[in-house]
């Protein structure tokens, strides 16, 4: 099985349609960076199923369609098809060659492909899986997953292994059953709750349903009385009924009579009123016409009187001007005469404003001068202040630091007194406290002996403990040795058994008879003899072809066995018949230095011996070849032909044939079956003898751990123990008693040392106290100094006060005349341009009133003429107005005498319509008591249909002669009382308890049925976990041995490596460690190893999976850029031991890669942003990659 062919469109970097075709053996795919070589990678990884972006070097899978360049439009899907040549029957389908494809599409939706059919990812994975070609599988190795499959997560590397072992497909098995057992048991808890949860329910309503039993038969008999009640109820209210129904129709024929008279007087009310009407407009005719004629008549007379006041107005305002020029004329006069008045005094006042000045400035500077005195003054008298106050302050800071110093010495005093209490107390308790260390410390000294004998006595026993362990250890040891060297035997003899019947080293034919088990055991000349491994080339060369034909008894057997092969046509093959050996003639004698050759073989079963001696007849053992040809010019001259062999396979015979060349290492394929069968059997017999060794050293294991549980050291340290804490308890209390002796001797040295203190501080007071008082007299002194000066100092700031108040009063009263002069003069100013102004409005206003009086008696000439016209009209109006007023009384008069009759006709239909309504009244009463009548009798039919779906009208009830309806009213009222008395009833208890019995009843059956498919499901988890378990710790056992083997390989002889499993109890999720040790290092970290030992510890890793399962193809992406030349000539040695099982693709810059290589595809990128396949020389690819 290999890759084939490779298309991809749209993929990345590859816009166009390119397609690789891959061929068996080693091909390399060059180009220089970022030409898009690693896209070919990603594109195998991405069709075969892989859905992490990240692995792909993107951030979403959008990025993985081409997304255009400068010259060309981005694509809308991704395409990548994969063929697969399937002639191993790998993959599982009967196809041949299989097509796998992957679309991406720009809205986010994909499609999966398989031989051109739409399918689904599960079946992608499905395909692949434990196949090693999975998307997470170990066939695509980039150069960061190197690092990571080395140093990384633990996860990359286990999940290589499980696909190598082929468990992924048991782990999925197993999650599935986790899945559906998580499940399983969620709806077991769940059916367990509600089977609780329905049982209480079932057994509530079981006493539900004998108290709806008791409610039943108690409503049953109220139904039947209240019946019966309700029967006699109907009957009474019928009678009631036509009795209303009589007096109903009585009243309404009366009111039907008062309603004929009523409607006659309506219409005669109806006609007087139109009468009415018809009057009521005639005189609101005349009215009208009367108002109108009065409105005209007060219109002109308030024409009239408007006329009246304008005249007597305009004569006003004509009056009030000429008033007005002539008082003007002479207020012009007065004005005249005050502006000569003004000037004059003006004249008189400028002069003593001159004189005023004058006398303010000689005030002003005696006001300053006496406010500089008074500055001075109060200078001074601020300086003495100050003094003062600094006198005064000191002498309060002394009084306070005397008051300090007496109130300290006052509290030392009383702090020495309480000391010397205290210090006397104090000695009292340290005579008490040496008592009772002293008892303290007899205690302590019987816990100590106390502890020391149970220490003694858990020693002794702990070291017989010990003993007995070491024991148990040594014998466990034994038996683990033993057990391993029974499970390497066990090993070996599956091997050798699968060697022994694999019969792969023989023909077709052959291994078909083995098949079809024609023979119970075919054996082979190789499977009967058997040698030292020295003598083995030289017994295969000795044997040559007869080392693979067929041993049978008789010719029957063989002609048996060739007729199978006939008729199966499976080829043609040897056959040794024993019955037909001839008798073997003496063999010649042994030449001087050569060994027979019969001597060194062993045979399997003594019956074998003939044919051995017929094989091995006159065969010759030496060392050499050139010991070989000596002897053979020895016998030349013998009877018989004589072959020697030497230890390295070649031989010569005395006929002359000579066969020799390089040493031959290595046995023929059939020859290695030599002496199989015979270690076969010593290895069973090593293997029975090491299970009767395991078991019997399992009894002495049971034994020692039996006597090491004999001890009970537990005993022994909770004696230790205990007799610990009565010593820990006597010495804490001693340690206490201690610390409280010493504590009150520090506290008694502490009061010592206070009331030595004290008493120095107490001297110290006494002469401080001294000095302050001396202080606090001469600083009273120099305050009342001080006090006496600032007192002089004000008399004197008075003083000069007094005299500034004086000056400043003087320069104000000076100030005050001139100012008054100043205004004198400025007010005469102004006086005199205001009058001036005055006289010259005047004359303005005189002029405008002459035009205005003009206007006037123009306006009086024509109001004259208007007052006239008016008068006239108002009295012609004035005569019309008699006749008009009389009209009017006329049409009052007539509309009186209609009204007075309709009020007549009115009150005889009031009457009429009281008695009607009085009629319709009591009509209507027994219209009411009728109706309530009916309604209580339809509430009565109604209820009853509804309570017992019986209609009494229809269907009545027959009311026994003999009922009491009182007494069936108390039966019912104490039925009530009875079913009140059982509370709330579940009318459908009996029927819910039915349904919730057989709904009980079913999950009980669910629930058995989900405890046993949850014992199917641990079970089956059970027997994945152990054939999981069994066939990954093979796969790792021979992975293990193959990367130590494949290390040593790569970094040398003296390197080793080691796989380790974090927890062997747990082989399924166990975490696998490597422990690396290049050549000439101590065992390190993967962390500390270089880049080309991380990458030649992964590949030594990647191809010790592939010797236990072969992958089909292995894509390798750069893995060898960190190695030098030398390791990439091993790596490549490595990659073509395994090209014959695995095709292999390698994207290399490394130009020694390249020459090793089968065939080449070269990658570059000629239209920038699109790559391009191009053919390429081997002598162009080291050109192509720079």
């Amino acid at each position: 099985m290999y890759l084939s062919k490779l298309e991809l469109q749209g993929f990345k970097s590859f816009a166009d349609e390119t397609t690789l075709t891959f061929d068996p053996g080693v091909t390399t795919i060059v180009g220089p960076n970022g030409c898009g070589k690693s896209n070919i990678v990603d594109a195998i990884r991405w069709v075969i199923g892989e859905q992490r972006p990240t692995v792909l070097r993107s951030e979403k899978m959008e990025n993985l369609i081409f997304n255009g360049t400068a010259d060309r439009r981005p694509l809308g899907m991704a395409e990548v098809e994969l063929t697969i040549e399937n002639t191993d029957g790998v993959l599982p389908t009967e196809y041949a060659e299989v097509t796998i494809g992957r679309r991406l599409f720009r809205d986010g939706t994909s499609e999966y492909l398989m031989n051109g059919t739409t399918c689904r990812l599960k079946d992608i994975t499905d395909l692949f899986m434990d196949t090693g070609m999975a998307a997470d599988a170990y066939s695509v190795i980039e150069l960061k997953m190197v690092d990571e499959l080395v140093s990384g997560s633990t996860e990359d590397r286990r999940r290589m292994f499980e696909e190598a072992a082929g468990i992924t497909r048991y782990k999925m098995r197993r999650r599935q059953a986790l899945r559906k057992l998580d499940g399983t048991q969620s709806d077991l808890e769940r059916i367990r709750d509600l089977t609780d949860e329905v049982s209480t329910q079932v057994e509530r309503l079981e006493r539900q349903a004998e108290k709806a039993q008791r409610y039943q038969e108690a409503e049953a008999e109220l139904r039947r009385l209240e019946l019966l009640l309700a029967q006699v109820e109907f009957n009474r209210l019928a009678e009631r009924q036509d009795a209303l129904q009589q007096k109903e129709t009585e009243h309404a024929e009366r009111a039907a009579a008062r309603a004929e008279d009523e409607e006659a007087t309506e219409a005669r009310l109806q006609e007087l009123r139109e009468t009415l009407a018809t009057r009521e407009a005639t005189l609101q005719e005349r009215r009208e016409a009367l108002q109108e004629h009065r409105a005209r008549v007060r219109e002109l007379e308030a024409e009239q009187r408007l006329q009246r006041e304008r005249l007597t107005r305009a004569r006003n305002d004509r009056d009030e001007a000429q008033q007005a020029q002539e008082e003007a004329r002479e207020r012009r006069r007065a004005l005249t005469d005050e502006v000569e008045r003004l000037e004059s005094a003006l004249e008189q006042a400028r002069p003593a404003l001159d004189d005023a000045e004058a006398a303010l400035d000689d005030a002003r500077e005696e006001r300053d001068a006496a406010k500089a005195a008074a500055t001075d003054r109060r200078e001074d008298v601020r300086e003495r202040r100050e003094a003062a106050e600094a006198a005064e302050a000191e002498h309060a800071e002394q009084r306070r630091a005397l008051d300090q110093r007496t109130n300290r010495q006052e509290l030392l005093e009383d702090e020495r007194t309480r000391a010397r209490t205290q210090y006397d107390d104090l000695a009292e308790t340290i005579d008490g406290l040496d008592a009772r260390i002293d008892e303290a410390e007899a205690d302590r000294a019987a816990a100590q002996e106390a502890l020391e004998e149970a220490r003694s006595a858990r020693a002794e026993a702990a070291t017989e403990r010990d003993e007995r362990r070491a024991a148990l250890e040594a014998a466990q040891d034994e038996l683990r040795e033993l057990e391993r060297r029974r499970d390497a035997a066990e090993a070996e003899v599956e091997l050798l058994e699968g060697l022994v019947g694999s019969y792969d080293e023989v023909s077709d034919a052959v291994q078909f008879l083995a098949a079809e088990e024609l023979f119970d055991d075919l054996y082979t000349v190789a499977d009967v003899l058997g040698c030292d491994d020295d003598v083995r080339v030289a017994l295969d060369a000795a044997l040559g072809a007869l080392a693979s034909c067929v041993v049978v008894p008789t010719v029957d057997d063989a002609r048996a066995a060739v007729a199978r092969l006939r008729d199966a046509e499976k080829g043609q093959t040897s056959f040794l018949v024993l019955d037909r050996l001839p008798d073997a003639p003496p063999s010649v004698s042994a030449p001087e230095g050569a060994v027979p050759l019969r001597d060194v073989v062993r045979t399997t079963d003594p019956a074998y011996a003939p044919l051995a001696d017929t094989l091995l007849r006159d065969c010759f053992l030496v060392d050499t070849l050139a010991a070989a040809e000596a002897l053979a010019e020895q016998t030349q001259d013998a009877a018989r032909s004589v072959r020697v062999f030497a230890r390295t396979g070649e031989w010569v015979d005395s006929t002359g044939v000579l066969r020799g060349g390089s040493r031959q290492e290595d046995v023929s394929p059939a020859a290695s079956r030599l002496g199989r069968r015979e270690q076969l059997a010593r290895a069973r017999e090593q293997l029975g003898d090491l299970q009767a060794a395991c078991e019997e050293q399992d009894e002495d294991v049971a034994e020692a751990e039996a006597a090491l549980n004999e001890i009970d050291l537990a005993g022994h340290e909770s004696a230790v123990q205990e007799a610990e804490a009565t010593l820990a308890d006597a010495e804490q209390r001693l340690e206490r008693l201690r610390y409280e002796r010493t504590s009150t001797e520090e506290r008694r040295a502490e009061l010592q040392e206070r009331l030595d203190e004290i008493e120095e501080e107490l001297t110290e007071h006494e002469e401080r106290v001294h000095e302050l008082r001396e202080a606090v007299e001469a600083a009273e002194e120099e305050m009342q100094r001080r006090r006496q000066e600032r007192a002089e100092a004000e008399e004197a700031l008075a003083e000069a006060e007094e005299r500034e108040r004086a000056a400043v009063d003087a320069f104000s009263e000076v100030q005050v005349a001139a100012v008054e002069a100043r205004n004198r003069v400025d007010n005469l100013e102004q006086d005199l341009e205001r009058t001036r102004d005055q006289i010259d409005e005047i004359d303005r206003q005189t002029g405008e009133r002459t035009a205005k009086i003009e206007d006037l008696e123009a306006t009086i000439e024509a109001a004259l003429d208007e007052q006239t016209e008016l008068d006239e009209q108002i009295e012609a109006l004035r005569e019309e107005r008699e006749d008009r007023d009389e009209s009017v009384e006329t049409a009052e008069a007539a509309l009186q005498e209609t009204k007075a009759e309709i009020e007549e006709v009115e009150s005889r239909l009031r009457s009429i319509r009281q008695e009607r309504e009085a009629a319709l009244e009591q009509k209507n009463e027994a219209a009411v008591a009728l109706t309530k009548v009916e309604t209580r009798t339809q509430d009565l039919l109604d209820s009853m249909a509804a309570d017992f779906d019986r209609d009494l009208a229809d269907d009545p009830v027959s009311v026994p002669e003999a009922f009491d309806e009182s007494e069936a009213q108390s039966e019912v009222k104490s039925l009530r009382g009875t079913i009140n008395a059982l509370g709330d009833v579940n009318p459908l208890a009996l029927e819910e308890y039915e349904d919730e019995k057989e709904r009980l009843d079913f999950l009980r059956e669910q629930k058995t049925d989900l405890e046993e498919a949850e014992d199917t499901l641990l079970d089956t988890i059970q027997e994945i976990n152990t054939k999981a378990s069994e066939r990954f710790m093979e796969t790792f056992d021979e992975i293990k041995e193959s990367f130590g083997t494949i290390f040593t390989e790569l970094f040398g002889e003296g390197a080793s490596a080691e796989l380790q499993l974090e927890d062997p109890d747990d082989p399924i999720d166990s975490a696998i460690e490597i422990v690396a040790k290049p050549r000439g290092k101590r065992p390190v970290t993967l962390d500390q190893l270089s880049s080309g030992e991380k990458a030649l510890t992964a590949t030594a890793l990647l191809f010790s999976i592939y010797l236990v399962k072969p992958s089909p193809f292995c894509v390798l992406d750069e893995v060898d850029a960190p190695l030098d030349d030398a390791n990439v000539e091993r790596f490549m040695n490595l990659v073509r031991r395994f090209e014959d099982d695995t095709q292999f693709v390698l994207v290399t810059h490394n130009q020694r890669t390249m020459d090793l290589s089968d065939r080449m595809y070269g990658v570059t990128m000629e239209e920038q942003g699109v790559s391009t396949l191009v053919g390429v020389e081997f002598d162009e690819a080291a050109e192509l990659t720079e």
